[in-house]
């Protein structure tokens, strides 16, 4: 049982035994919650007064805040593995408009990736920027190239799988 559940289930008090940063934070979650729909400010000559539940409610914003920066990445997320180039996510993410010679540049997320020979370089997907050919382009050289893997960001959850080899082989 999850440190926010027992306090759901409880409903008075917080086990803290064996908790993780991830328990912390959704407790913290779950009082959010709690205080959010208890929240609220009277109006007076002086203006608007917030009850002690908007007073909480903003110290544990603030706290959530701090700890969703600092907590360490759930474990499934660390990639830090190569994976098939075919794993990569080819989705257009940036355009680049040079109308003035009449050239379009379109490309994925960058990528770390691999040549069946070793060479480790960036490289991005590129959609019908080479004669409306698409093909992975090394910003290093400068030209298309044919990646068998690549490696994303450790914390990219688009690719939070086991799969993949540590060694890249």
């Amino acid at each position: 049982m999850t440190a926010a559940a027992y306090y759901k289930s409880n409903g008075k008090r917080l086990c803290a035994t064996e908790t993780s940063p991830s328990d912390v934070i959704e407790t913290l979650e779950a009082i959010e919650e709690y205080f959010d729909q208890r929240a609220d400010a009277d109006l007076d000559a002086s203006g608007y007064t917030p009850n002690d539940e908007m007073r909480h409610l903003i110290a544990v914003r603030a706290a959530l805040s701090t700890l969703k920066v600092q907590a360490p990445p759930p474990a499934e997320i660390l990639v830090g593995t190569w994976l098939p180039i075919e794993r990569a996510d080819k989705t257009i993410t940036n355009v680049e408009d040079f109308s003035e010679v009449g050239v379009i540049i379109q490309t994925s997320d960058r990528y770390w990736v691999r040549d069946d020979d070793g060479r480790v370089y960036e490289a991005a997907w590129s959609v019908g920027n080479n004669g409306d050919r698409d093909y992975w382009w090394d910003f290093e050289g400068e030209s298309p190239v044919d990646p068998i893997e690549f490696m994303p960001h450790p914390l990219d959850p688009r690719f939070a799988s086991p799969e993949g080899s540590a060694d890249g082989r």
